[in-house]
């Protein structure tokens, strides 16, 4: 067992995560094919999705809101709203601006009973890869288990939050199952691979309470 840093991003191998990112910096070439407002998304994302963000948009580092900063037109476009200026302008793009968007990965919920809804999964996934990954925690120690390929099958988190994560792999080296013991949930995810080109094909996720 080897011992981890506070906070410290943790790679589990392979090329798996939960979400795909696009960073768009705006430059003159940018805006000649652009009309200031509306963004093609390099990832098709599923529009209307209640309780939850299934893409999250931010301009210049400021978070932009569903419905407010943003407007879903279809799957690869939204509109931006950035307000106005001080003649009551829209306010538009210019050069270097920066607008990064992160879409989830849409899962499939097998569920039954009393437990918590899709969008209450998706919630807790989130809020568990920001608490390790992206500071979600003032105070995280983390350790570590490994298998001998050097693949992580454990992770043991404590501190502000007590996480336990736990892996198996596939025999092309990617993640195979992920289950989370955090807040008296048991949150199980399988990934299934097309084994001859190494893609993902279908994430899903069980939760037991």
């Amino acid at each position: 067992m080897a011992g981890g840093t506070k906070m410290t991003l943790h790679r589990y191998g392979g090329s798996l995560q939960d979400w795909k990112e696009q960073l768009i910096i705006v430059d003159d070439a940018y805006l000649t094919s652009s009309d200031g407002f509306n963004i093609t998304l390099k990832y098709p994302y599923e529009m209307g999705v209640k309780g939850t963000d299934v893409i999250e948009v931010f301009f210049n580092g400021q978070r932009l809101s569903r419905g407010g900063g943003y407007m879903e037109i279809d799957d690869i476009t939204i509109q931006l709203n950035l307000g106005i200026d001080e003649e009551g302008n829209p306010i538009l793009l210019e050069p270097e601006d920066e607008i990064f968007i992160r879409f989830y990965e849409n899962h499939y919920y097998n569920h039954g009973g009393n437990i918590p809804s899709a969008t209450d999964i998706t919630n807790i996934l989130k809020t568990v890869e920001e608490i390790i990954n992206y500071g979600g925690a003032s105070n995280l120690d983390m350790t570590y288990e490994y298998n001998n390929e050097g693949q992580i099958i454990r992770e043991v988190s404590a501190g502000d939050y007590d996480i336990v994560r736990e892996f198996t792999w596939n025999s092309i080296k990617e993640l195979e199952t992920e289950t989370i013991y955090f807040q008296k949930r048991i949150i199980q995810k399988t990934y299934t691979y097309d084994l001859a080109s190494a893609r993902l094909t279908r994430t899903s996720v069980r939760v037991i309470v």
